[in-house]
């Protein structure tokens, strides 16, 4: 169904990791006005604002998404990321300590803990995050049944091989 705003997203994943960045936008946008009510279009808006630059607007919609998925660790680490790039140093120790609290597991935010720490001159607190994060996966998605559910209707082996690997390794 076009008036789906899935297939939009689905596409905008795809031509974001194709490096189309400005078709991404448009189509995440497209996906929203079709799926208001689906909240990680806007965490994944956020993450392109940020990755083309736009800061300002990113921090913005990673306090949108949080609005509606309060302490979710991917929008404070992408708070956190905002923080480092404005070299808002405290402000980025406080997002990314939130996110180590709402999710352990996400190594991201230790390692990026680790550099605030060594920028503001911390090093035996740089060294404790570093020992903390050793355990923590370096990356791992959010929660997306979207992109999830692809699967289901997927039965081209390689992409199914691949939705496994990543899976596994997330």
């Amino acid at each position: 169904n076009p008036r789906e705003g899935r297939w939009p997203y689905l596409l905008a994943r795809i031509r974001q990791d194709e490096g189309d960045l400005g078709r991404a936008r448009a189509l995440l946008s497209e996906a929203a006005a079709l799926a208001p009510n689906y909240p990680v279009i806007e965490l994944r808006r956020a993450d392109l604002l940020f990755k083309t630059g736009d800061v300002t607007a990113a921090a913005q919609a990673y306090q949108a998404y949080l609005s509606r998925a309060p302490h979710d660790a991917h929008a404070l680490l992408g708070l956190g990321r905002v923080a480092i790039q404005q070299r808002e140093w405290h402000e980025a120790e406080a997002h990314l300590l939130t996110a180590i609290r709402a999710d352990p597991s996400l190594g991201s935010s230790h390692a990026l803990l680790v550099s605030v720490y060594e920028e503001l001159g911390e090093t035996q607190k740089a060294a404790a995050a570093r020992t903390r994060g050793g355990k923590a996966r370096r990356f791992r998605e959010p929660d997306d049944p979207w992109f999830e559910a692809l699967a289901d209707d997927c039965y081209d082996v390689e992409k199914l091989s691949v939705l496994a690997d990543l899976a596994i390794e997330t």
